[in-house]
């Protein structure tokens, strides 16, 4: 296994280009199909190679499989990005991310991904963590305000987002307690 993802109850890793989650899956969020929790590794299913990447948030899961985003879980704020609310136990395409992902983070409720040197975020926002300027759930995909170039990573936190552009700088945004 490579590249392993894990968040409070359930993990995913790629092994040999495949997707594989085990864990805890009362949304689906192990991705195959089912709502049983499993404590091996089960197949994500469709995701058996060109995986990349996994990330795993509260309830979701996302990876990178063939330069796309593919997500399933809670889908709760929108998470999965599918433009929709509705869980889902099987991976369903990110709106508009088909090509050109090279980095994916999830936080509690809102995913993150870097699309073609951009960074994009949805899900849930009551805290800012999309970064759009707004506090609404985005469903979809959306540009964060101002990270439109140069960007090789992103980690989304609980309720918080960060990414490093490839100058070395780094801009966060969402929930900042002090």
């Amino acid at each position: 296994m490579t590249g392993v993802s894990t968040y409070l109850y359930s993990s995913c890793a790629v092994h040999n280009g495949a997707a594989k989650c085990w864990g805890y899956n009362g949304y689906g969020g192990l991705g195959n199909g089912t709502v049983t929790s499993n404590s091996s590794p089960v197949q994500v299913t469709g995701l058996t190679s060109g995986v990349t990447k996994t990330s795993v948030g509260y309830y979701h899961s996302c990876a990178i499989h063939n330069g796309a985003v593919k997500c399933w879980g809670y889908n709760g704020y929108g998470q999965l990005g599918n433009s929709a609310t509705t869980d889902s136990s099987s991976p369903v395409q990110a709106t508009g991310l088909t090509s050109g992902v090279t980095d994916l983070s999830l936080g509690v409720y809102h995913s993150c991904a870097i699309h073609n040197g951009a960074v994009k975020c949805w899900g849930y926002n009551a805290f800012g963590g999309v970064g759009n300027g707004s506090t609404a759930y985005v469903t979809a995909p959306t540009q964060v305000t101002g990270l439109t170039s140069g960007y090789v990573g992103v980690v989304a936190g609980h309720y918080h987002s960060c990414a490093l552009h490839s100058s070395g700088a780094v801009k966060c945004w969402g929930y900042g307690y002090a």
